[in-house]
């Protein structure tokens, strides 16, 4: 099952089952309690998740110190993919909104690879043939909003 969960996330949707197996067996597994947090704003990233089970909440805290709610997440959401490739300080605070079950992969792991799975998340960040709308990695439209 956290092999499908993988391959649903945006990122590793191209992967074949082979390199979905291999990409799982890299990735650590992470749990969390109602409301335990994940990572501040501001602390250095150093992986991506994705959800197995249970919902996050992601937020950034205002000027005015009230926090802004970016969004919650579920099951097969990745977030955090911007750290995969940039590893600098994290733009918002994850929280676990129940129990949760998360998968990680992290920086030094994705750019070590040098298999299919390596080339698939190099392929991902490529930038996209003329004629087709330009997406981020989560699969967004570029220029929205991502968090890292």
């Amino acid at each position: 099952m956290d092999d499908d969960i993988v391959r649903s996330a945006p990122l590793f949707a191209a992967l074949d089952e082979g390199a979905a197996i291999s990409l799982r067996q890299s990735m650590v597994e992470v749990n969390l309690g109602r409301s335990d947090t994940l990572f501040d704003e501001g602390d250095q990233g150093d992986r991506l998740y994705v959800i197995v089970e249970g919902k996050i909440k992601l937020g950034r805290t205002s000027s005015d110190g009230r926090e802004n709610l970016l969004a919650i997440l579920g099951p097969g959401e990745m977030f955090g993919e911007l750290s995969l490739f940039d590893p600098g300080p994290r733009t918002a605070t994850a929280t676990s909104v129940g129990d949760s079950r998360l998968i990680g992969l992290g920086h030094a792991t994705g750019h070590a690879r040098e298999d299919e799975v390596g080339q698939g998340l190099v392929g991902a960040t490529q930038p996209p043939r003329q004629g087709r709308q330009q997406r981020g990695g989560d699969g967004r439209p570029a220029g929205q909003e991502r968090v890292q």
